[in-house]
């Protein structure tokens, strides 16, 4: 990995800091402790300036999941956040039309301004193993089904931390089971 820059900041107490992106993995695990961290960087590039004719309180509004209500959590407020740039890359892309989040908490968007589809964001990890919580295709269509047969919601498949092989795989069974129409693989 190329080192672009190298910044120096003097604090009170020493402290070992580094801020890098990793190609192609926009999550991994830093230190001995393994913190698993996040490069949000990227989504928001993806979207640009985009928000949709929408005021900055609106905008705002769109990373605020009502199931993490209030929460402080940095992780629940990046989490908000990546939702957020993955509808509104959809509905700049054409593929989802005037979103809202759900105020219900329990899908992530509703189309045409809480009158359409109800869209739900899952994310699967090809980083582990399926024993550690990474990808099993089993267990991700069995999340894709509950979401579509039993609460009604269409998905959102979050790839960025899919293997080329695990989302085809479940492109191909998404399609087995006819769920075509119900899910939409991003990015």
């Amino acid at each position: 990995m190329p080192i672009e820059s190298i910044k120096t900041e003097t604090t009170d107490i020493p402290v070992t800091v580094y801020n890098f992106q990793v190609e192609d993995n926009h999550t991994y695990y830093v230190g001995n402790n393994r913190v698993f961290v996040h490069n949000a960087e990227k989504y928001e590039t993806d979207i640009g300036e985009y928000k949709g004719n929408r005021t900055q309180e609106q905008y705002k509004d769109l990373a605020n999941d009502p199931a993490h209500q209030g929460s402080k959590n940095p992780y629940d407020i990046a989490q908000g956040e990546l939702e957020r740039n993955v509808g509104l890359s959809l509905e700049k892309g054409g593929r989802l039309k005037n979103i809202i989040r759900d105020p219900s908490g329990k899908a992530e968007f509703i189309e045409n301004y809480g009158k359409g589809k109800k869209w739900d964001v899952k994310s699967f990890n090809s980083n582990f193993k399926p024993k550690k919580g990474g990808f099993k295709l089993e267990t991700a269509m069995a999340k894709i089904a509950k979401e579509i047969e039993i609460d009604g919601e269409n998905v959102i498949v979050d790839t960025t931390n899919m293997s080329s092989e695990h989302i085809s795989m479940l492109k191909i069974a998404v399609e087995e089971k006819g769920f075509t129409e119900n899910v939409i693989f991003w990015p």
